[in-house]
């Protein structure tokens, strides 16, 4: 009876009869319904989602974390995935207070900075036969680093990749890490010699953060920040206060990298945080210059002061030419003799509305770039990053490319 009903499943064709005949396949009652089942399943876009068969998963079944480490093969702490493994529909964080960055320098000057705790690197379309991009020099330097490596391809992951990187520019690499560290401050603390390391005295909360050991040497409440390289002159920082375009904060970290500023101080309200397009942005130059993060900026001016610490303040320029078009600084004759008599603080406004009258008023002197029409120019002002730029390099510009004095 259930043979015969099995095969009164299967039609026969150029027949008005169901036949028994020996050609044709014998299956179980079972087998035919699930493969019925199999059928009807389907999603929208046509392709199957599927149920598992006892064994092993069917096209559409969620492997398991050691079912993947098995399929997609692990080797050298690589993990690799095919266009034709099942892609996620996003990246999963190892900890609540990851995030993603993404692009070859900014990924690159991560792993190189080591002050960020690094998980997971995920490398799209670079293959042993093809070095696009460095692709096989950052993945060496990410083992090295004890980061995992996972490698993938496909459309799919691409699309993916995209959206982590929300359609900016990625070059195939997105590293899951810690956020950038930033050292909590309250003030500057006094600096007595020309090259001497910038020293701060920390806030409350540096003291419950181990990892900004990776970035700076904390003694007690005290960090040390050493300049790069033998400085014969005395620190610069950069104070930024309310820069709010992720754009134009990454930029002027970059040029802060570049011209040799030996802190960003940084306000703790109001300011655009230092995310993937952030860091992209400055070209990797956030996970290198040093950052301070401030809570009471009136507090911070006025006692650094006190440490002789001298204020400068970025403001627009007045209606009257400046001699050569070059930048005036008040009370002194040259930026090469300011910065052999005391550390300076450069302080520059947000984009709209510069510098807050309050906070430029706690200033020393007050620094100016002006244009060649004075106000009545079309163009009354320029971007904030690219005044940082002029700023920072003629107040730096005696120093730059000199050897260190021998001792």
């Amino acid at each position: 009876m259930l043979s015969t009903l099995c095969n009164a499943l299967i039609p026969v064709r150029n027949s008005r009869t169901l036949s028994l005949s020996p050609s044709i396949r014998h299956i179980s009652l079972t087998g035919a319904i699930e493969r019925g089942l199999r059928k009807g399943q389907r999603t929208l876009d046509g392709k199957q989602v599927g149920i598992a068969r006892e064994g092993r998963p069917s096209d559409g079944y969620t492997r398991t974390q050691s079912e993947n480490r098995a399929q997609s093969g692990r080797y050298n702490g690589v993990k690799t995935g095919g266009s034709t493994e099942r892609v996620p529909h996003a990246l999963p964080y190892t900890t609540a207070a990851s995030e993603f960055i993404y692009g070859t320098f900014a990924v690159n000057a991560a792993i190189k900075a080591g002050r960020r705790q690094l998980y997971k690197l995920y490398i799209h379309g670079i293959d042993d036969n093809k070095d696009s991009m460095g692709g096989r020099a950052t993945q060496k330097r990410a083992e090295a680093a004890g980061v995992e490596v996972v490698k993938v391809s496909g459309p799919q992951w691409r699309h993916l990749f995209d959206r982590v990187a929300e359609n900016h520019p990625h070059n195939g690499f997105i590293l899951e890490a810690s956020p950038v560290p930033t050292l909590p401050a309250v003030h500057l603390q006094e600096c007595q010699d020309l090259g001497e390391p910038v020293s701060v005295k920390l806030g409350p909360a540096a003291l419950d953060d181990a990892t900004l050991a990776a970035g700076f040497q904390i003694a007690s409440t005290t960090a040390s920040i050493r300049p790069r390289g033998r400085q014969h002159r005395y620190p610069v920082l950069l104070f930024l206060d309310r820069i709010t375009d992720l754009g134009n904060l990454g930029a002027i970290l970059r040029s802060a990298y570049y011209f040799g500023v030996n802190a960003v101080v940084l306000l703790d309200h109001g300011t655009a945080p230092l995310s993937a397009v952030t860091v992209k942005a400055s070209a990797g130059a956030a996970e290198i210059v040093p950052i301070l993060r401030i809570k009471d900026e009136t507090s911070f001016i006025k006692t650094s002061k006190e440490n002789g610490w001298h204020f400068l303040a970025a403001i627009a320029p007045e209606d009257t030419p400046l001699v050569n078009n070059r930048v005036v600084i008040p009370e002194h004759d040259s930026a090469e003799e300011s910065l052999k008599e005391k550390p300076m603080v450069l302080m520059l406004g947000n984009e709209g509305e510069g510098l807050r009258p309050r906070i430029a008023r706690m200033a020393n002197s007050t620094v100016s770039i002006q244009n060649i029409f004075g106000k009545h120019g079309a163009v009354d002002s320029l971007n904030v990053s690219v005044a940082a730029g002029i700023l920072m390099h003629d107040m730096l510009r005696p120093f730059l490319g000199k050897k260190p004095n021998p001792k």
